[in-house]
């Protein structure tokens, strides 16, 4: 079906036929599943699998064309349509097979694809006549663009410039498909394209004790505590249970070995708000090194700001430091950081900017 993936060499005097190669490695036979599965070591599936690539602004649907996946296979579809401001109807969709007709009975059109036989390439198994009937309303072809439609055909444009406008890539599937689509639609569709480029948001998680570990072992004696809770959920009517983030703590060796052996006993404390797709408080401590310039000791992410997780951010940091003589910390005035200083460091000089101070007595007054 592929021999464009399969290594040949020309026949021989000894080979009445073509030569194909065995497989570089043979299959893994039980023991060595047992062993994989021993050392938690366990095959993707989908990883290695080829790509099909194909016109993605004029696509075919003949018989015989494969793509790489159901998801392709939609996506040309409704690329076709869009273009031939056709319409449908679709009678089966799912993920090992999707079925469409036109939306006139007197039409004879039909396409059906589905997975080729112990493969993961989607294939259109029939379409035997071509589509020519026109859309009845323009609605038909705004629903064929959905979000997933609009993450393939912009991958492209925000793959070249990721910061692109929602309103950018409005005006350009406008001019190339004459599409007015919304706008929240462009806009989960351009999130489902960076998605599929640099990965998921979540995804990024599960590396945090990649980061601890590789920040160890480049830097021995550098701190990355990690800090989960339990959340509650219910599914189906269920309680369940997930263990999710909660707050990070980050020195580096230089950097707290530094203050100790030449900065000041000064330390200051403050917090920013963290405005993106995950809210919090970026945190850090810092002081001024012998040549006047900013000399960072700690950072870390907290869920909020209150007693508990400004007294977890200082306990790390004692933990480090110590209690150094003389030691004097500079904050704000924000919620539970006073406390927390006094808990943590007990007997240290507490000064609050004086700005924060005045700004909190003039709302008071």
């Amino acid at each position: 079906m592929h021999p464009e993936f399969v290594v040949r060499k020309p026949p021989n005097e000894d080979d009445g036929e073509d030569y194909i190669p065995p497989p570089q490695f043979a299959e893994t036979d039980s023991d060595e599943r047992e062993e994989d599965m021993d050392m938690g070591y366990f095959e993707i599936e989908d990883e290695g699998k080829p790509d099909v690539q194909y016109n993605r602004d004029d696509p075919s649907s003949v018989e015989g064309t494969i793509f790489s996946d159901v998801i392709d296979c939609r996506n040309a579809l409704a690329t076709f349509l869009i273009k031939t401001q056709s319409e449908f109807i679709i009678d089966k969709s799912e993920p090992s097979r999707l079925t469409v007709q036109c939306a006139y009975k007197r039409c004879k059109w039909r396409m059906h694809a589905s997975r080729m036989r112990n493969s993961t390439l989607f294939q259109v198994k029939v379409n035997k006549t071509a589509h020519i009937c026109p859309s009845v309303t323009r609605r038909q072809r705004l629903r064929s663009a959905k979000s997933r439609w609009v993450a393939d055909v912009v991958k492209n444009w925000v793959r070249e410039n990721s910061n692109i406008s929602v309103r950018t890539l409005q005006t350009s599937l406008k001019k190339k498909y004459g599409l007015q689509l919304p706008y929240m639609r462009v806009f989960y569709g351009k999130q489902m394209a960076l998605d599929n480029i640099y990965g998921k948001w979540t995804d990024s998680f599960q590396l945090l004790y990649t980061f601890k570990a590789e920040v160890e072992k480049a830097s021995p004696g550098s701190v990355v505590n990690i800090d989960r809770h339990t959340v509650e959920f219910k599914l189906n009517g269920q309680k369940r249970y997930k263990e999710c983030f909660r707050r990070v703590f980050v020195s580096f060796k230089a950097s707290w070995q530094g203050f100790l052996a030449g900065c000041r006993p000064y330390l200051a404390v403050d917090a920013t708000t963290l405005n993106g797709r995950f809210r919090g408080q970026l945190v850090s401590a810092y002081v001024v090194d012998a040549c006047n310039w900013i000399f960072p000791v700690a950072y870390g992410v907290l869920e909020t700001e209150n007693i508990e997780s400004w007294t977890w951010f200082f306990q790390n940091l004692k933990d480090l430091i110590g209690h150094p003589e003389e030691l004097v910390i500079h904050t704000d005035a924000c919620k539970g950081l006073e406390s927390a200083v006094e808990d943590v460091f007990p007997g240290v000089e507490h000064r609050e900017c004086m700005r924060h101070l005045a700004a909190n007595f003039s709302k008071k007054v």
